[in-house]
């Protein structure tokens, strides 16, 4: 298993399927030569530390949030989007931490460094445990996730049946 956030090169390493985060477009998503399978699409919504949700008010609005320290993960799916969805159109979201791994913002905020804008699924395990608590409205992101592979790779003893279980378990 390799994890990086490159794109998959097939023709020049030994994966033989991955899974990618991709334009919303379709079950096939933008992956030219590739075969690609959507697995699920996804929604990002504010969640934090509940020691940091008892600061807040009763009535959680959008412009509440503003007021807490903001974690950012560096996607296109980030409070920007988030706030505009909201009807709050205004400079200056890129303020506070920044991540290149999704993980690490929902750590962050289970540790109380502020309000992450995460997946629900992503962060199941945070949120049933009462790590995280959801604090606001959750929106449709523009990204699905599918698993790719080459055509080749799949004709190869043991791949496609790996596939086809991994598409079961989805």
């Amino acid at each position: 298993m390799v994890t990086n956030d490159q794109g998959p090169d097939f023709t020049h390493s030994e994966v033989d399927f991955a899974v990618r985060r991709g334009p919303n477009s379709g079950n096939r998503g933008a992956w030219d030569g590739l075969v690609a399978a959507r697995l699920f699409d996804d929604a990002v919504q504010p969640m934090c530390a509940p020691s940091l949700r008892a600061r807040m008010p009763a009535e959680i609005t959008p412009r509440v949030l503003q007021d807490f320290p903001l974690l950012h993960h560096e996607e296109e799916e980030d409070w920007q989007r988030w706030f505009a969805e909201s009807g709050i159109a205004r400079p200056g979201f890129v303020k506070g931490l920044n991540f290149s791994d999704a993980g690490m913002a929902l750590d962050a905020a289970a540790r109380g460094h502020g309000i992450c804008l995460g997946s629900p699924r992503l962060a199941a395990e945070l949120l049933a445990s009462g790590a995280l608590v959801a604090i606001g409205e959750a929106i449709p992101t523009t990204q699905a996730t599918y698993l790719l592979a080459h055509p080749r790779n799949l004709k190869r003893p043991g791949v496609s049946e790996l596939w086809e279980w991994f598409l079961a378990q989805v």
